[in-house]
């Protein structure tokens, strides 16, 4: 996908198993596309110095278990805000000669490899609240784990669960399950970081609450 002008908006997806050969800047994406609730998985770009995803926006997304080529990248970003990068076969972010100055956190992201915002370096922007870096993210397949598209569920020990901030987070997860959800026990429901919501189940079928009666058949997802 090559976007040239404005933003294109991919949301409550699963994209993966693509692959770009040589002279592919990019395997998946280039321009301005904006992830939302959206896991991207499993693609690969082959060429020496190539990238999954190029000058993108991402929320709420989880990124990994992608392979760029020798000497290459999965992600340079305008920004990124409670959002997984783990579990790459090649760097998170693109270092280039100065560090990854493309890449400008919202805040609440994981970052495994410590690719992505450069936190003991003063040139970079500063870290942001609740920015996990160097970690372990505990992910699960990429998988039916609800829902009309494939995901990597949280393991129980993943730091990502209540990871994130309620502040503007959307309602749903990538499967359409409700958020936030008390993952982790302590009586508080915090949204995740990335596309899944540990503990949660599928919720009403309506935003707005709009059933009545017996639901107990209805689903979202047709048969």
């Amino acid at each position: 996908m090559f976007n040239v002008r404005g933003v294109m908006i991919v949301e409550d997806s699963s994209i993966s198993e693509n692959q770009a050969g040589t002279y592919s800047a990019a395997a998946l994406v280039e321009g301005r596309t904006s992830f939302r609730n959206s896991t991207i998985s499993s693609n690969v770009s082959t060429d020496y110095f190539s990238s999954v995803l190029a000058a993108t926006y991402l929320s709420n997304s989880t990124v990994a278990q992608n392979q760029a080529g020798t000497a290459g990248f999965i992600a340079s970003f305008y920004w990124i805000q409670h959002s997984i990068l783990a579990d790459n076969l090649s760097p998170n972010c693109d270092w280039g000669y100065y560090g990854p100055t493309s890449v400008h956190s919202r805040g609440h992201n994981l970052d495994d490899d410590d690719t992505c915002f450069g936190y003991s370096r003063p040139y970079y922007d500063p870290p942001f609240n609740g920015d996990l870096y160097a970690v372990i993210a505990g992910l699960g397949p990429l998988a039916s784990h609800g829902g009309p598209t494939r995901s990597h569920s949280l393991l129980s020990t993943s730091p990502a669960i209540d990871g994130g901030d309620n502040v503007g987070a959307p309602l749903r997860d990538q499967r359409f399950f409700d958020r936030p959800v008390d993952g982790n026990g302590d009586g508080k429901g915090v949204i995740d970081i990335g596309a899944f919501e540990y503990g949660s189940t599928e919720g009403s079928l309506f935003s707005n609450g709009f059933e009545s009666g017996d639901v107990s058949g209805w689903s979202s997802v047709s048969p």
